[in-house]
């Protein structure tokens, strides 16, 4: 079987798909100096352009995590995340408090979709 590495790095491929099935790595908005909400907009076009490039779509996430410096964002998260998503096709999901990686990070989302 085929494993297809996307974006890869020294520690990390942004993408992989295998059997049919895309793995994004968590994800995080390009200015980590941007409020919440531009980190929000970035974050979401970022994951739309990878599922793209992998053969799939928003309608076909299976699964998202969602990590937020705060979890007290996750009202603001969560208008931006529906938006977003098409009606009728939310996936599993988690969100979880967390200390990120840099400290102005304010979101990460990890997702897992299926190829079309």
């Amino acid at each position: 079987m085929t494993i297809t590495r996307y974006a890869v790095g020294a520690h990390k491929s942004d993408m992989v798909a295998h059997n049919g099935v895309l793995y994004v790595s968590g994800m995080v908005g390009d200015d980590y100096k941007a409020p919440l909400d531009e980190q929000m907009k970035s974050l979401l076009a970022t994951l739309e352009r990878l599922l793209l490039e992998g053969g799939s779509s928003k309608e076909r996430i299976l699964s998202s995590t969602i990590w937020l410096a705060s979890i007290d964002d996750r009202a603001v998260v969560n208008q931006h995340w529906i938006a977003w998503l098409p009606k009728g096709h939310p996936p599993a999901r988690a969100c979880i408090g967390a200390l990120l990686a840099d400290p102005d990070l304010k979101v990460e989302i990890a997702l897992i979709a299926a190829q079309s």
